[in-house]
């Protein structure tokens, strides 16, 4: 569990994984092991509490050296079919624009998520929240 509990963003690794453990509709987590029983992907996602057929991904991480192997497409497939299972028509995803988000940022613009605005210095002085949005079946 450690393992996948390190594809956890910095800073927030133990938040989003401990909501994840919880598997409720608002938020739930799918792992994906290699061959060795290693965590090789990771997504957290869930249903926007509050919000009519609203679903999020709050997370999708997988390791470098397991990267460029459809993985990230493949766990976000799966949420995103989750999801749809249960009657969410958008997806969104809330994430700081710097650096340690870009492949992040980047699967989701390549899985058909839109760029849809921008809060300039919303985490801190020049790290802006982007917000991405995809609709779904």
């Amino acid at each position: 569990m450690d393992d996948a509990r390190s594809l956890c963003p910095p800073g927030r690794p133990s938040e989003l994984f401990e909501r994840a453990l919880t598997n409720t509709p608002e938020s739930r987590g799918i792992v994906a092991f290699d061959g060795g029983g290693a965590a090789a992907g990771l997504v957290i996602f869930g249903l926007v509490a509050g919000a009519i057929d609203t679903g999020a991904i709050y997370w999708l991480a997988v390791r470098p050296d397991r990267r460029r192997r459809g993985i990230a497409r493949a766990l976000l497939g799966l949420a995103r079919s989750e999801l749809e299972a249960e009657h969410a028509r958008i997806a969104i995803a809330e994430l700081p624009e710097e650096p340690g988000t870009a492949a992040m940022a980047k699967m989701l613009a390549a899985s058909g998520f839109e760029r849809e605005g921008v809060v300039a210095d919303f985490y801190r002085d020049g790290v802006a929240l982007t917000l991405w949005r995809r609709s779904l079946s």
